[in-house]
Protein backbone atom coordinates (compact mmCIF):
# COMPACT_ATOMS: atom_id res chain seq x y z
CA UNK A 1 0.00 0.00 0.00
CA UNK A 2 2.74 2.64 0.78
CA UNK A 3 5.19 1.22 -1.70
CA UNK A 4 4.00 2.96 -4.72
CA UNK A 5 3.60 6.71 -2.68
CA UNK A 6 7.15 5.63 -0.91
CA UNK A 7 8.74 5.17 -4.74
CA UNK A 8 7.33 8.50 -5.92
CA UNK A 9 8.65 10.82 -3.17
CA UNK A 10 11.84 9.28 -3.93
CA UNK A 11 11.44 9.73 -7.96
CA UNK A 12 10.68 13.57 -6.76
CA UNK A 13 13.75 13.63 -4.23
CA UNK A 14 16.32 12.49 -6.85
CA UNK A 15 15.13 14.51 -9.79
CA UNK A 16 15.24 17.49 -7.11
CA UNK A 17 18.82 16.49 -6.04
CA UNK A 18 19.94 15.98 -9.58
CA UNK A 19 18.46 19.37 -10.57
CA UNK A 20 20.29 21.63 -7.55
CA UNK A 21 22.76 19.14 -6.14
CA UNK A 22 21.54 19.58 -2.63
CA UNK A 23 20.08 17.72 -0.91
CA UNK A 24 18.72 19.87 1.40
CA UNK A 25 16.86 22.06 -1.22
CA UNK A 26 15.70 18.68 -2.65
CA UNK A 27 13.75 17.11 0.51
CA UNK A 28 12.22 20.79 0.75
CA UNK A 29 11.18 21.15 -2.97
CA UNK A 30 9.67 17.62 -2.77
CA UNK A 31 7.82 18.06 0.45
CA UNK A 32 6.83 21.64 0.09
CA UNK A 33 3.64 21.11 -1.38
CA UNK A 34 2.74 19.25 1.60
CA UNK A 35 1.40 21.38 4.02
CA UNK A 36 -0.91 23.52 1.38
CA UNK A 37 -2.26 20.38 0.18
CA UNK A 38 -3.01 19.27 3.93
CA UNK A 39 -4.51 22.16 4.67
CA UNK A 40 -6.95 21.78 1.91
CA UNK A 41 -7.57 18.32 3.22
CA UNK A 42 -8.78 19.83 6.31
CA UNK A 43 -10.99 22.17 5.18
CA UNK A 44 -14.64 19.98 4.50
CA UNK A 45 -15.89 22.10 2.05
CA UNK A 46 -12.86 21.40 -0.47
CA UNK A 47 -13.50 17.60 -1.42
CA UNK A 48 -11.60 15.76 -4.63
CA UNK A 49 -14.19 13.82 -7.17
CA UNK A 50 -13.46 10.22 -5.90
CA UNK A 51 -12.31 8.92 -8.80
CA UNK A 52 -9.32 8.25 -9.91
CA UNK A 53 -8.15 9.78 -6.80
CA UNK A 54 -4.62 8.97 -8.01
CA UNK A 55 -4.23 10.53 -11.15
CA UNK A 56 -6.21 13.87 -9.70
CA UNK A 57 -4.43 13.92 -6.20
CA UNK A 58 -0.83 13.41 -7.19
CA UNK A 59 -1.46 15.82 -10.20
CA UNK A 60 -2.63 19.22 -8.15
CA UNK A 61 0.42 17.96 -6.01
CA UNK A 62 3.16 17.95 -8.38
CA UNK A 63 1.47 21.11 -9.29
CA UNK A 64 3.49 22.13 -6.38
CA UNK A 65 6.48 20.04 -7.28
CA UNK A 66 6.62 22.15 -10.80
CA UNK A 67 6.25 25.42 -9.55
CA UNK A 68 9.11 24.52 -6.30
CA UNK A 69 11.26 23.44 -8.59
CA UNK A 70 11.44 26.70 -10.69
CA UNK A 71 11.65 28.61 -7.56
CA UNK A 72 14.86 26.38 -6.34
CA UNK A 73 16.87 26.46 -9.47
CA UNK A 74 16.48 30.54 -9.15
CA UNK A 75 17.65 30.65 -5.76
CA UNK A 76 20.58 28.57 -6.32
CA UNK A 77 21.73 31.00 -9.38
CA UNK A 78 21.23 33.54 -7.56
CA UNK A 79 23.74 32.16 -4.48
CA UNK A 80 26.05 31.16 -6.84
CA UNK A 81 26.42 34.44 -8.51
CA UNK A 82 27.16 35.91 -5.44
CA UNK A 83 23.85 36.88 -3.21
CA UNK A 84 23.87 36.61 0.05
CA UNK A 85 20.97 34.11 1.14
CA UNK A 86 18.83 36.96 2.56
CA UNK A 87 19.13 38.93 -1.18
CA UNK A 88 18.76 35.53 -3.35
CA UNK A 89 15.41 35.17 -1.08
CA UNK A 90 14.13 38.54 -1.44
CA UNK A 91 15.26 38.93 -4.85
CA UNK A 92 13.29 35.81 -5.78
CA UNK A 93 10.17 36.71 -3.93
CA UNK A 94 10.09 40.06 -5.87
CA UNK A 95 10.80 38.65 -9.07
CA UNK A 96 9.04 35.70 -9.50
CA UNK A 97 5.96 35.85 -6.93
CA UNK A 98 3.98 37.66 -10.25
CA UNK A 99 5.35 34.93 -12.04
CA UNK A 100 4.11 32.45 -9.91
CA UNK A 101 0.75 34.06 -9.33
CA UNK A 102 -0.42 33.89 -12.92
CA UNK A 103 1.31 31.01 -13.57
CA UNK A 104 -0.76 29.61 -10.73
CA UNK A 105 -4.60 31.57 -12.12
CA UNK A 106 -3.55 30.27 -15.22
CA UNK A 107 -3.15 26.40 -14.14
CA UNK A 108 -6.33 26.24 -12.30
CA UNK A 109 -8.46 27.94 -14.83
CA UNK A 110 -6.90 25.40 -17.35
CA UNK A 111 -7.60 22.72 -14.91
CA UNK A 112 -11.53 23.77 -13.64
CA UNK A 113 -12.65 24.70 -17.21
CA UNK A 114 -10.70 21.17 -18.93
CA UNK A 115 -12.30 19.85 -22.74
CA UNK A 116 -14.64 17.94 -20.53
CA UNK A 117 -16.11 20.45 -18.81
CA UNK A 118 -18.90 19.95 -16.65
CA UNK A 119 -18.40 16.21 -16.49
CA UNK A 120 -16.28 16.41 -12.71
CA UNK A 121 -18.38 17.81 -9.68
CA UNK A 122 -15.96 19.40 -6.84
CA UNK A 123 -15.03 21.97 -9.08
CA UNK A 124 -13.95 24.30 -5.64
CA UNK A 125 -12.11 21.81 -4.21
CA UNK A 126 -9.59 21.12 -7.60
CA UNK A 127 -9.32 24.72 -7.48
CA UNK A 128 -8.44 25.04 -3.84
CA UNK A 129 -6.28 22.04 -3.52
CA UNK A 130 -3.95 23.50 -6.69
CA UNK A 131 -3.86 27.05 -4.98
CA UNK A 132 -3.19 25.97 -1.99
CA UNK A 133 -0.40 23.49 -2.85
CA UNK A 134 1.28 26.10 -5.20
CA UNK A 135 1.57 28.48 -2.45
CA UNK A 136 2.71 26.46 0.10
CA UNK A 137 5.28 25.22 -2.73
CA UNK A 138 6.62 28.59 -3.63
CA UNK A 139 6.32 30.32 -0.13
CA UNK A 140 8.20 27.38 1.64
CA UNK A 141 10.78 27.13 -1.57
CA UNK A 142 11.16 30.63 -0.92
CA UNK A 143 12.02 31.20 2.53
CA UNK A 144 13.46 28.17 3.93
CA UNK A 145 16.98 28.10 2.00
CA UNK A 146 17.23 31.07 4.85
CA UNK A 147 17.54 28.78 7.56
CA UNK A 148 20.48 27.08 5.71
CA UNK A 149 24.53 27.70 5.11
CA UNK A 150 25.95 27.78 1.45
CA UNK A 151 29.71 26.66 1.33
CA UNK A 152 31.94 28.24 -1.36
CA UNK A 153 31.65 24.17 -2.66
CA UNK A 154 27.95 24.74 -3.39
CA UNK A 155 28.68 28.09 -5.14
CA UNK A 156 31.13 26.02 -7.11
CA UNK A 157 28.85 23.00 -8.16
CA UNK A 158 26.48 25.39 -9.01
CA UNK A 159 28.16 27.47 -11.02
CA UNK A 160 29.90 24.01 -13.24
CA UNK A 161 25.85 22.70 -13.38
CA UNK A 162 24.96 26.25 -15.10
CA UNK A 163 28.27 26.15 -17.13
CA UNK A 164 27.84 22.55 -18.44
CA UNK A 165 24.24 22.94 -18.72
CA UNK A 166 23.76 26.89 -20.89
CA UNK A 167 26.34 24.54 -23.18
CA UNK A 168 23.20 22.18 -23.81
CA UNK A 169 20.95 25.07 -24.15
CA UNK A 170 22.96 26.52 -26.83
CA UNK A 171 21.79 23.74 -29.33
CA UNK A 172 18.25 24.95 -28.79
CA UNK A 173 18.79 28.37 -29.87
CA UNK A 174 17.41 27.43 -32.94
CA UNK A 175 13.78 28.08 -32.01
CA UNK A 176 14.05 31.17 -32.09
CA UNK A 177 14.96 31.59 -36.01
CA UNK A 178 11.80 32.31 -37.77
CA UNK A 179 11.69 29.20 -40.19
CA UNK A 180 12.21 27.23 -37.46
CA UNK A 181 9.24 28.77 -35.36
CA UNK A 182 7.50 28.20 -38.35
CA UNK A 183 8.32 24.36 -39.10
CA UNK A 184 7.80 23.40 -35.58
CA UNK A 185 4.63 25.12 -34.99
CA UNK A 186 3.29 23.01 -38.39
CA UNK A 187 4.65 20.14 -36.32
CA UNK A 188 2.01 21.38 -33.42
CA UNK A 189 -0.36 22.01 -35.93
CA UNK A 190 -0.46 18.65 -37.10
CA UNK A 191 -0.39 16.59 -33.92
CA UNK A 192 -3.55 19.34 -32.99
CA UNK A 193 -5.37 17.75 -35.79
CA UNK A 194 -4.45 14.22 -34.88
CA UNK A 195 -5.47 15.05 -31.05
CA UNK A 196 -9.15 16.10 -32.24
CA UNK A 197 -9.95 13.77 -34.84
CA UNK A 198 -8.25 11.00 -32.62
CA UNK A 199 -10.74 10.13 -30.17
CA UNK A 200 -12.44 8.11 -32.80
CA UNK A 201 -16.34 7.50 -31.36
CA UNK A 202 -15.77 9.71 -28.79
CA UNK A 203 -17.43 13.05 -29.54
CA UNK A 204 -15.23 16.97 -29.42
CA UNK A 205 -16.80 18.61 -26.81
CA UNK A 206 -19.46 21.41 -27.54
CA UNK A 207 -18.22 23.90 -29.50
CA UNK A 208 -19.47 26.55 -27.46
CA UNK A 209 -18.05 24.95 -24.43
CA UNK A 210 -14.33 24.34 -26.13
CA UNK A 211 -14.68 28.32 -27.30
CA UNK A 212 -15.40 29.97 -24.51
CA UNK A 213 -12.61 28.00 -22.35
CA UNK A 214 -10.13 28.78 -24.49
CA UNK A 215 -11.27 32.92 -24.74
CA UNK A 216 -10.99 32.68 -21.03
CA UNK A 217 -7.28 30.91 -21.21
CA UNK A 218 -6.60 33.72 -24.25
CA UNK A 219 -7.70 36.20 -21.68
CA UNK A 220 -5.40 35.54 -18.50
CA UNK A 221 -2.63 35.04 -21.13
CA UNK A 222 -2.95 38.11 -22.45
CA UNK A 223 -3.48 39.73 -19.22
CA UNK A 224 -0.76 37.89 -17.63
CA UNK A 225 1.67 38.44 -20.62
CA UNK A 226 1.73 42.26 -21.43
CA UNK A 227 1.43 41.01 -25.01
CA UNK A 228 -0.64 39.70 -27.49
CA UNK A 229 1.25 37.40 -29.58
CA UNK A 230 2.98 35.86 -26.14
CA UNK A 231 -0.30 35.21 -25.09
CA UNK A 232 -1.48 33.73 -28.15
CA UNK A 233 1.82 31.36 -28.40
CA UNK A 234 0.79 30.15 -24.49
CA UNK A 235 -2.86 29.89 -25.11
CA UNK A 236 -2.10 27.65 -28.59
CA UNK A 237 0.23 25.62 -26.80
CA UNK A 238 -2.14 24.96 -24.17
CA UNK A 239 -5.10 24.13 -26.74
CA UNK A 240 -2.53 21.86 -28.16
CA UNK A 241 -2.38 20.27 -24.66
CA UNK A 242 -6.14 20.14 -24.21
CA UNK A 243 -6.36 17.97 -27.97
CA UNK A 244 -3.81 15.82 -26.81
CA UNK A 245 -5.57 14.87 -23.39
CA UNK A 246 -9.01 14.40 -25.36
CA UNK A 247 -7.02 12.13 -27.78
CA UNK A 248 -5.33 10.49 -25.16
CA UNK A 249 -8.96 10.04 -23.35
CA UNK A 250 -9.97 8.16 -26.33
CA UNK A 251 -8.57 4.85 -24.46
CA UNK A 252 -10.99 4.56 -21.88
CA UNK A 253 -14.26 3.11 -22.08
CA UNK A 254 -16.02 5.28 -19.62
CA UNK A 255 -16.66 8.54 -20.20
CA UNK A 256 -16.46 9.65 -16.86
CA UNK A 257 -12.78 8.37 -16.29
CA UNK A 258 -11.86 9.90 -19.77
CA UNK A 259 -13.21 13.40 -18.08
CA UNK A 260 -10.85 13.20 -15.22
CA UNK A 261 -8.10 12.51 -17.01
CA UNK A 262 -8.73 15.57 -19.33
CA UNK A 263 -9.45 17.97 -15.57
CA UNK A 264 -6.45 16.38 -13.48
CA UNK A 265 -3.44 16.56 -16.38
CA UNK A 266 -4.21 19.69 -18.24
CA UNK A 267 -3.94 21.71 -15.18
CA UNK A 268 0.11 20.33 -14.68
CA UNK A 269 0.57 20.70 -18.17
CA UNK A 270 -0.21 24.00 -18.40
CA UNK A 271 1.86 24.90 -15.26
CA UNK A 272 5.70 24.69 -17.66
CA UNK A 273 4.03 26.36 -20.32
CA UNK A 274 2.69 29.39 -18.05
CA UNK A 275 5.78 29.75 -16.72
CA UNK A 276 8.36 29.98 -19.83
CA UNK A 277 5.67 32.42 -21.30
CA UNK A 278 5.80 34.89 -18.35
CA UNK A 279 9.41 34.06 -17.76
CA UNK A 280 9.51 36.00 -21.47
CA UNK A 281 7.55 38.41 -20.55
CA UNK A 282 10.10 39.55 -17.38
CA UNK A 283 12.87 39.76 -19.39
CA UNK A 284 10.86 41.44 -22.60
CA UNK A 285 9.80 43.94 -19.67
CA UNK A 286 13.86 44.56 -18.81
CA UNK A 287 14.31 45.63 -22.85
CA UNK A 288 15.13 42.70 -24.34
CA UNK A 289 13.68 42.60 -27.83
CA UNK A 290 11.59 38.94 -28.73
CA UNK A 291 14.84 37.14 -29.25
CA UNK A 292 17.07 37.71 -26.50
CA UNK A 293 14.11 37.32 -24.01
CA UNK A 294 12.93 34.34 -25.55
CA UNK A 295 16.92 32.83 -24.83
CA UNK A 296 17.04 34.14 -21.67
CA UNK A 297 13.60 32.51 -20.42
CA UNK A 298 15.33 29.51 -22.08
CA UNK A 299 18.52 29.75 -20.14
CA UNK A 300 16.63 29.95 -16.95
CA UNK A 301 13.20 27.83 -17.11
CA UNK A 302 13.93 25.11 -19.59
CA UNK A 303 16.62 22.93 -17.14
CA UNK A 304 13.92 22.66 -13.76
CA UNK A 305 11.07 22.38 -16.31
CA UNK A 306 12.95 19.33 -17.91
CA UNK A 307 13.62 17.63 -14.51
CA UNK A 308 10.26 18.18 -13.04
CA UNK A 309 8.17 17.28 -15.70
CA UNK A 310 10.68 14.28 -16.42
CA UNK A 311 9.89 13.34 -11.85
CA UNK A 312 6.20 14.22 -12.17
CA UNK A 313 5.78 11.81 -15.36
CA UNK A 314 7.45 8.80 -13.83
CA UNK A 315 5.56 9.58 -10.69
CA UNK A 316 2.18 8.84 -12.48
CA UNK A 317 3.47 5.16 -13.80
CA UNK A 318 4.42 4.49 -10.26
CA UNK A 319 1.05 5.42 -9.32
CA UNK A 320 -0.98 2.22 -10.47
CA UNK A 321 0.99 3.20 -13.75
CA UNK A 322 -1.14 6.16 -15.09
CA UNK A 323 0.75 5.79 -19.02
CA UNK A 324 -1.86 8.55 -20.20
CA UNK A 325 -1.11 11.34 -17.08
CA UNK A 326 2.83 10.30 -17.72
CA UNK A 327 2.80 10.93 -21.74
CA UNK A 328 0.60 14.09 -21.00
CA UNK A 329 3.21 15.25 -18.45
CA UNK A 330 5.99 14.81 -21.00
CA UNK A 331 4.49 16.39 -23.54
CA UNK A 332 3.56 19.38 -21.66
CA UNK A 333 7.05 19.78 -20.46
CA UNK A 334 8.24 19.57 -24.23
CA UNK A 335 5.52 22.20 -25.54
CA UNK A 336 6.98 24.66 -23.33
CA UNK A 337 10.72 23.85 -23.85
CA UNK A 338 9.90 23.71 -27.62
CA UNK A 339 6.78 24.76 -28.63
CA UNK A 340 6.36 28.16 -26.92
CA UNK A 341 9.50 29.36 -28.02
CA UNK A 342 8.86 28.47 -31.28
CA UNK A 343 5.44 29.81 -31.52
CA UNK A 344 6.51 33.02 -30.07
CA UNK A 345 8.93 33.61 -32.91
CA UNK A 346 6.84 32.01 -35.57
CA UNK A 347 3.60 34.86 -34.38
CA UNK A 348 6.24 37.55 -34.46
CA UNK A 349 7.49 36.86 -37.52
CA UNK A 350 4.52 36.38 -39.17
CA UNK A 351 2.80 39.93 -37.09
CA UNK A 352 5.78 41.61 -36.35
CA UNK A 353 4.90 44.32 -33.93
CA UNK A 354 5.40 48.16 -34.84
CA UNK A 355 8.25 49.62 -33.20
CA UNK A 356 9.27 53.22 -32.72
CA UNK A 357 12.76 54.77 -33.35
CA UNK A 358 13.38 55.52 -29.87
CA UNK A 359 12.23 52.19 -28.70
CA UNK A 360 14.44 50.47 -31.33
CA UNK A 361 17.21 52.30 -30.04
CA UNK A 362 16.03 50.96 -26.46
CA UNK A 363 16.03 47.65 -27.47
CA UNK A 364 18.65 44.93 -26.81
Amino acid sequence: MWIAPASALAILIIFAFFLLRDWRFAFLVSLSSLPGYSAAALIPVFVLPEHPPVVTAGSLYLCGYVLASFVASAIAIRIAVGDTKLEAVRGTIRRLLPVALWSAILCMVTSVLGIHLGAIPAISGIAAFAALSMASAFFCTALTPLLFSYSEAFIERTNRLRERRDRLLDRLAFLVQPRWGLSIGGIALIFAVLGAFGGGVRPLPNVWQLAAWAAAVFAIAWASCFDLRRGLAATLSILLMALLAYWASAGYASDETAAYLGYATLGLVSLPIALMALQTTLFAKEGDNVTVALLRASERTSVPIAFASTAAALCFLCLQGAVAASALTVCGGLAAILVVPALTTAIHALFPPRVSLEDAFKSR
